[in-house]
């Protein structure tokens, strides 16, 4: 092994370990205290206020939304999928596996086999945008797919559905549409992995690592842990190649023209190239959910995993002529007829305000 290849390895698993459950969780909030801090500071400096431990606090965790029946389901949630995203994780690293042995084989078997090389610092973060492009994509894709899709939208509804923000809803997903998404990145992964095993001497686990390590640094590079909260921070200009938290938390608005945007996950690039792209309004406040009454049905954790099952069996039914239509709220946010404005939907105040 030489020196320049060992050289890269370290670098590999140094940064890999960043990719940690524990040292992502504290970066996750970590990030979500210090964007509250300076945001209270600011904001409480303007309007002069008496600042104290108690209004910070209530500032970063308002009490008021995350007592909410939509909070104490992300909590349930988040806690039920450190169990579930274990297996979900594990069938994705399977597949990225099994794919990218027969596409290195297959590669070997078309083209005279040459001796792989030991890949260098340079090929480690060519690999590692390389994975991160076609990983962001591919969640472009899927999420696309689950709003464009009846069927995959009433799974993805359950996250849609969720009235406050906050990191703990970066869970709430139902688990087969986190299967969808697992399976579909790792076709990806699993493509790209194996091409990068025809020409190198990586093995399966390390082409992962970099794949890992690479997620966890873009995750803190885009402050990924402010997507869902209610700090509104936008990257100005870099708004057109990364997904900001505020382009997000505006792909959560129940306002109509905000409707199946932003699908990005953490580059914006491909929502302006696809024109799913839109771009908030400085200081503009925003409320969450789908806009329609059947919201509150997934105020239930219960309902949160039954409730999709049981509706996409109905699509499927109606689909086949052997069901008629009962109600609108079946069908995708962005095929719903609205017969009411917005401005006569039910107003709350937003916590933003």
């Amino acid at each position: 092994m030489n020196s320049a290849y060992a050289s890269s390895l370290s670098a590999l698993w140094k940064a890999l370990s960043l990719a940690s459950r524990e040292r992502m969780l504290f970066a996750t909030w970590g990030t979500f205290l210090v964007a509250g801090a300076i945001s209270y500071w600011v904001e409480f400096a303007v309007q002069k206020h008496p600042r104290s431990i108690r209004s910070f606090l209530n500032y970063c965790f308002p009490w008021r939304d995350w007592k909410s029946a939509s909070a104490r389901v992300d909590v349930v949630l988040y806690f039920i999928g450190k169990g579930t995203d274990r297996l979900i994780g594990g069938i994705g690293l399977v597949l990225v596996g099994v794919l990218s042995v027969y596409v290195s084989r297959y590669l070997d078997a078309a083209f005279s086999s040459t001796a792989r090389t030991n890949g260098g610092v340079l090929d480690v973060l060519i690999l590692g945008c390389l994975f991160f492009l076609a990983v962001d994509f591919a969640n472009y894709t899927t999420h696309l797919m689950e709003h464009k899709i009846p069927l995959l939208w009433e799974f993805h509804k359950v996250h849609h559905s969720a009235s406050f923000l906050s990191p703990l809803t970066t869970a709430r997903f139902h688990p087969l549409e986190k299967m969808i998404d697992s399976v579909f990145s790792s076709l990806f992964v699993g493509l790209i992995a194996g091409v990068a095993k025809h020409f190198y001497n990586f093995s399966v686990a390390e082409l992962l690592g970099i794949v890992a390590a690479g997620n966890a640094i873009a995750t803190l590079a885009v402050l990924d842990s402010l997507r869902h909260s209610q700090f509104p921070v936008s990257f100005g200009l870099f708004d057109r190649v990364i997904l900001s938290p505020h382009m997000h938390q505006l792909h959560h608005s129940v306002k109509l023209e905000h409707w199946d945007k932003n699908m990005g996950n953490k580059l914006s690039i491909w929502d302006w190239c696809f024109r799913t792209g839109f771009k908030p309004d400085k200081g503009e406040a925003l409320r969450y959910g789908t806009g329609q009454s059947e919201d509150t049905d997934y105020e239930s954790v219960l309902n949160c995993y039954i409730l999709p099952i049981v509706k996409s069996y109905r699509l499927c039914k109606q689909s086949l002529g052997t069901e008629s239509a009962e109600v609108d709220d079946t069908q995708p946010i962005q095929s719903v007829q609205s017969t009411q404005s917005l401005s006569q939907l039910p107003q709350t105040e937003s916590f933003m305000d």
